[in-house]
């Protein structure tokens, strides 16, 4: 299977394009992210637009995907580039433990075009596509997590919650 880290977006709900560059404990979000996937032992590609183009001098060892900066159009073209199975995970989340392996384990005994993961009740940006969005619709399914230690970085609040959280647990 393969992961593709979308990470073309322009950070506006944050104010930052870089976003994915914020550090907690010296690391990067997408370095926290990429550390997680790169235990899975998958292949990982990078979609990137002209928003985060300065992820190219970060990521010299992954597979990029030249992007457009519209998600859906960019999901698509990432789709179309690696095949099916794939996960597709933003580059602005962040958390720890087994979130990602759970999620692949329960995914398995589903048969539905897209499992989708809620964690605490929302949608995290994680997906693993059997089938590409297309003009018909695709049967979906949501997997439901609870972790404490999962953020989604859309605003200042969101970076600022991680980092209090992650500054006060290992």
């Amino acid at each position: 299977m393969n992961v593709i880290v979308m990470a073309g977006g322009r950070g506006s709900r944050i104010s930052n394009r870089k976003k994915m560059l914020l550090k907690i404990k010296n690391k990067t979000l997408i370095e926290r992210s990429l550390d997680i996937i790169h235990n899975l032992k998958m292949n990982v590609y990078i979609c990137i637009s002209n928003n985060t183009d300065f992820l190219l001098k970060v990521l010299h060892d992954y597979s990029i995907i030249n992007g457009s900066g519209d998600y859906i159009t960019d999901l698509k073209a990432s789709l179309d580039t690696v095949g099916l199975p794939a996960i597709i995970m933003p580059a602005d989340i962040v958390y720890s433990g087994n979130i990602i392996e759970e999620f692949i384990i329960s995914a398995s005994k589903i048969h539905d075009g897209i499992i989708n993961l809620k964690i605490n009740g929302q949608l995290s940006g994680i997906s693993i596509f059997y089938e590409k969005p297309l003009n018909k619709i695709i049967k979906f399914k949501d997997i439901s997590i609870f972790s404490e230690s999962f953020f989604n970085i859309n605003y200042p609040e969101d970076y600022n919650n991680a980092v209090n959280y992650f500054t006060l647990k290992p």
